[in-house]
C-alpha cells in the first residue's frame, strides 16, 4: 500500500512492501525486542535515532515524543530528556543522535524556525551547547537527521531538506559540505542517514535516490549502490545505515520492511526481516545501530518499538551420515540418519537431507529430499548416496555426504548356523555360559552376524525364553536348571532359519558348599519340600510362567535335614492366584556366606 505522512510540511512517501529474505542468505536471529506505542517510560511514539554508549546504555529519540530515552542495556528504563520546544534541552521532532567517545550526546534537532539545530549533552540528559539554525548557509539547517562521528570527534549531518552533507568538529565549528539536490553522483535526494567506518569512509543513506553513496571523509565520490527495488542490493526508501566493527554496512530499508548488510565496497551479504508486528518482522525500520558484539538495534517507526538481531553462527557439519539397511535391496526402504551437528549459539537443530542417483556410480543428479527413501523411487542396479547438513532455523551447515550403495534385487535369508555350541559343556552356578554359532552362509555375499535366545528348563523338556544375548551370565542360572541356545544369522536384512544348541544342566559350583534340593506339591495349601545339607535361612519366590512374581514366602531358618514351606495359594494382591503351573525358586543362606537356589514346577 501506499501512504504520504505530512512531517513539519514536508511530505513524505511511504511504500510499504512485503520482502521475505531468502532462507539461505539470513545470519542474523532475532534477539529481542522493547516497546509499544505511548509516552511512558518504555514506550515510543516513531521512534527514528538509536545508540549506544561505552557502557551498552541504550539511547532511544522520538519524533512525536520530542523526547530522548535513556536505558540500560538489559533496557530497563533509566531516565528521559526533552519535550516539545524551541529552549535548551526541548525538541521540535527530534531524529538522529550519535554519542562521542568524549561521552557527549549529539542530538539532531529536525523542526522549527528556532530549531533545525544539533544539540549537545551529557550522558545523563544534561545540556551543555548547541549549533545551527534554519537556513542553507553553512552552519545553518533545513531538517538535519541522521548523523555521524569520526576518530577525532568530527560530526557529520545529513540534511533532509537542503539534500545536502555537512562535517563540523566536536564543538560546531564547520568544515565542509557536499551535496545539492538531484541524482548525480554528489547530489541527494532527500538523504536521511549518514555512517561513518570502514577506513574513514562516509557512508549516505540517499532516501528518495534508493541508493548509497560512499564519500571520502573530504566529500571525494568514491562509488555507490542500490536502486529502486526490493530484491537483494535494492533498496526502496533507505533511511538508516550503521557501519560495524566487522567494517560491514548495514542499511535499514524502510520502505521493504527489512535489513540489508553489505561489505564496504557495496557486495551484497544478507538481508532479513518482512512486513509484519511479529518478532523479527519490521513496520518502516528507521535508525540503526550495530554494538560492540555486532547485535543489530532497529528503530521501527510504525510498530514504535526497539528490535535487536544477534550474529547467527551456522552448526558445525554433521561428523557422520549413515543409511540402513545396508545391502539396499529394491524392496526395502533405506533411512539416512546424520548425526554430530553442534551448534555454538545453543540453537535447536535438526537435520536435512538431500538422495541422489545414479546409474554407473559416477555421475549422479537429484533425487527425493526427505529422510527415508521409499522403496518406489529405486531399481535394481541404481547407484544411491544421500547428503545431509544441520540447519538451526536460519543457517545451515556444511553439507556432508554418505557411501555410495547400489540396490540389490530380491534379498535372499542366509541359511542356518550348522552349529551352536555353549562353553562350558558341564557349568555349574558360577559359570557364565557362552554361545557360538557358526556355518551360516548367504547367497548374495551379505555380511552376517549372530542372534542368540536363550531358553531355560526345570525338567529339561518344557523351555521358556531367557535373556537374547549371547553370554548368559551366572546370575542368571541355579542349581537344577537346564539350559539352551537358539541361533539365528542375519544378513542386515533378514534373519534365516533357527539352530538349536544341545542342552547343558547347572550343577553346584566351588562356592556352594550349601546343598540344597526341593519339590513341590500342588492342593488348597501347596507344599514345598526342602532337604538342606546344613543349616540355613531359606525363602521362596513363586512366579508364572511368563517370569512375574505371585507370591513370595517370608524367609526361615530351617535346620539340615529335611522341612516343609506352605503357601496357602494366595498371591501379593491378596487374592488367590488362579490355577495352572508356576515356577518355585527356592534360595537358602548359611551363616558363613554359601548360598544356592534351585528351581521346582508347581501345578495347581
Amino acid at each position: 500500500m501506499t501512504g504520504r505522512l505530512q512531517i513539519a510540511g514536508i511530505v513524505v512517501l511511504a511504500v510499504l512492501a512485503c520482502v521475505v529474505s531468502a532462507q539461505a542468505a539470513q545470519y542474523y536471529k532475532f534477539d529481542g525486542r522493547w516497546g509499544s506505542q505511548g509516552s511512558g517510560p518504555l514506550q515510543f511514539y516513531y521512534p527514528t535515532g538509536i545508540a549506544l554508549d561505552a557502557d551498552g546504555k541504550v539511547y532511544v529519540v522520538e519524533y512525536y515524543n520530542h523526547r530522548v530515552q535513556r536505558f540500560a542495556s538489559n533496557m530497563s528504563y533509566l531516565s528521559q530528556w526533552g519535550g516539545n520546544g524551541s529552549s535548551d534541552g526541548q525538541f521540535s521532532y527530534p531524529w538522529g543522535i550519535v554519542i562521542s567517545g568524549e561521552k557527549k550526546v549529539y542530538v539532531s534537532d529536525t523542526s522549527g524556525s528556532n530549531n533545525n539545530r544539533i544539540q549537545i549533552f551529557q550522558l545523563t540528559g544534561f545540556f551543555l551547547s548547541k549549533f545551527g539554525s534554519y537556513g542553507s548557509s553553512t552552519g545553518q539547517f533545513n531538517s538535519p537527521r541522521g548523523l555521524a562521528m569520526d576518530a577525532s570527534n568530527n560530526i557529520y549531518v545529513i540534511e533532509y531538506g537542503n539534500h545536502r552533507l555537512q562535517k563540523f568538529n566536536k564543538n560546531g565549528g564547520f568544515i565542509t559540505t557536499w551535496g545539492g539536490y538531484g541524482s548525480g553522483d554528489t547530489n541527494f535526494n532527500y538523504p536521511q542517514g549518514v555512517a561513518f567506518g570502514a577506513g574513514n569512509f562516509v557512508f549516505v543513506a540517499d532516501t528518495y535516490n534508493h541508493r548509497v553513496v560512499k564519500y571520502t571523509s573530504t566529500g571525494t565520490y568514491v562509488k555507490q549502490w542500490g536502486g529502486s527495488g526490493s530484491a537483494n542490493g535494492q533498496f526502496s526508501y533507505p533511511a538508516g545505515i550503521a557501519v560495524g566493527k566487522d567494517n560491514m554496512v548495514y542499511v535499514a530499508d524502510t520502505s521493504n520492511n527489512r535489513l540489508q548488510k553489505f561489505d564496504a565496497d557495496g557486495n551484497w551479504k544478507d538481508t532479513w526481516g518482512q512486513y509484519g508486528s511479529g518478532d523479527g518482522q519490521m513496520y518502516y525500520p528507521s535508525g540503526v545501530f550495530v554494538d560492540k558484539s555486532l547485535k543489530v538495534w532497529i528503530t521501527e517507526q510504525y510498530n514504535h518499538r526497539i528490535q535487536r538481531f544477534r550474529p547467527n553462527k551456522p552448526p558445525t557439519a554433521p561428523t557422520k551420515v549413515t543409511v540402513k539397511p545396508l545391502p539396499a535391496y529394491d524392496k526395502t526402504d533405506v533411512t539416512a540418519n546424520a548425526t554430530g551437528s553442534t551448534d555454538v549459539d545453543g540453537d535447536a537443530l535438526s537435520y536435512r537431507y538431500q538422495w541422489w542417483k545414479s546409474n554407473d556410480g559416477t555421475t549422479f543428479t537429484k533425487g527425493p529430499t526427505l529422510k527415508v527413501l521409499k522403496n518406489t523411487e529405486t531399481t535394481v542396479g541404481q547407484f544411491w548416496k544421500v547428503q545431509a547438513w544441520a540447519y538451526d532455523g536460519i543457517a545451515r551447515s556444511t553439507k556432508v555426504y554418505s557411501e555410495v550403495f547400489e540396490i540389490r534385487g530380491a534379498n535372499t535369508k542366509p541359511t542356518a548356523p550348522t552349529s551352536v555350541v555353549i562353553t562350558p559343556k558341564n557349568p555349574t552356578d558360577d559359570d557364565q555360559l557362552t554361545a557360538t554359532a557358526s556355518g551360516a552362509t548367504d547367497a548374495d555375499g551379505d555380511t552376517l552376524t549372530y542372534r542368540y535366545q536363550w531358553q531355560r528348563s526345570t525338567d529339561g523338556t518344557s523351555w521358556t525364553n531367557g535373556p537374547a544375548k549371547k553370554v548368559l551370565p551366572a546370575t542368571e542360572t541355579s542349581v537344577g536348571e537346564w539350559w539352551r541356545c537358539q541361533a539365528r544369522a542375519y544378513d542386515g536384512t533378514a534373519v534365516g532359519p533357527i539352530k538349536t544348541s544341545a542342552k547343558v544342566q547347572i550343577g553346584p559350583g566351588t562356592g556352594s558348599a550349601l546343598s540344597l534340593t526341593a519339590t513341590a506339591q500342588g492342593g488348597e495349601v501347596s507344599q514345598i519340600v526342602v532337604s538342606l545339607s546344613a543349616a540355613a535361612s531359606v525363602r521362596a519366590t513363586i512366579t508364572n510362567m511368563a517370569g512375574i512374581v505371585v507370591a513370595e514366602l517370608p524367609a526361615r531358618d530351617l535346620e539340615a535335614g529335611i522341612s516343609t514351606l506352605s503357601w496357602n495359594g494366595v498371591g501379593t494382591s491378596g487374592s488367590k492366584v488362579p490355577g495352572g503351573v508356576y515356577l518355585v525358586r527356592v534360595t537358602a543362606a548359611t551363616a558363613d556366606g554359601s548360598q544356592t537356589s534351585v528351581l521346582a514346577p508347581l501345578r495347581r
